[in-house]
Order: structure tokens, then C-alpha cells, then sequence
């Protein structure tokens, strides 16, 4: 049998032109038809709920001027945070004859993209 080559190994993803490793879950290549990245954007309902109610416990307690609206002005910050520091996750999807599998996923675009390259280059070895 010949001997495997390597096109990625990174951490715990490793890419042969026989399979693809992640962690301890092992995808056979050779049963893999098509690979591609998806992209799912984290939920804004949390961040836009606190920024409202951040913005009305703050016009609430506006006049006169008291700790709830310095409470109102804190929730209101929150939200911002939440909502600014939320990154999309990228997920390597791999479809066989039997169905679609999400390998990975991560919050790292690259990474997810050397994955994906690394797969397609290993598919299109076996000719």
C-alpha cells in the first residue's frame, strides 16, 4: 500500500490524500464527493434586546437624573459589547452519497479556507 501524503496538518486537523482527521474523528476521503466553508452569523436578538432596554431604563430615570440611569446607560453598553464582539463561525462541510457532514468548525475564516484547500487538493489526487 502506498504510503499517505501529508497536505495539512495544523493542531488537531491533519489532511491525507485518505483522510481527514479531527481530533479523534476520522473522515475516509475516498467516500467525500465535494467540500465546502459555510459561514453562520451569531444571533443579534440578545444584543439588540439590551441596547433597547438599556435605552429605555435610561430615558426612564433620565428626570431626575437617579442610579437608573446610570444602570439604563451599563445595559446599554452591554449590548454594544456583546454585539460588536460576536464573530461569525466558519464550518468545513463535506458531502458524500450518503449525506452532508460538519467536520469542523472555527472562528477563523483562514484557517477554515487552508482546510478546505488542503481537501480539495487531496480529492483531486486520487484522479
Amino acid at each position: 500500500m502506498a504510503e499517505e501524503q501529508v497536505y495539512f496538518q495544523q493542531g488537531e486537523i491533519t489532511v491525507t490524500n485518505a483522510r481527514l482527521i479531527v481530533g479523534v474523528q476520522i473522515f475516509a476521503l475516498r467516500m467525500v464527493t465535494s467540500t465546502r466553508a459555510e459561514q453562520e452569523n451569531p444571533s443579534r436578538v440578545w444584543p439588540a434586546i439590551l441596547i433597547l432596554a438599556g435605552v429605555s431604563v435610561f430615558i426612564a430615570n433620565l428626570i431626575p437624573f437617579n442610579l437608573g440611569a446610570i444602570l439604563g446607560l451599563a445595559i446599554f453598553v452591554a449590548g454594544i459589547w456583546q454585539a460588536v464582539r460576536s464573530k461569525p463561525t466558519f464550518s468545513v462541510v463535506l458531502t458524500a452519497a450518503h449525506g452532508e457532514v460538519t467536520a469542523y468548525r472555527s472562528k477563523n475564516r483562514e484557517f477554515v479556507s487552508q482546510i478546505i484547500q488542503a481537501l480539495n487538493n487531496a480529492i483531486a489526487s486520487h484522479g
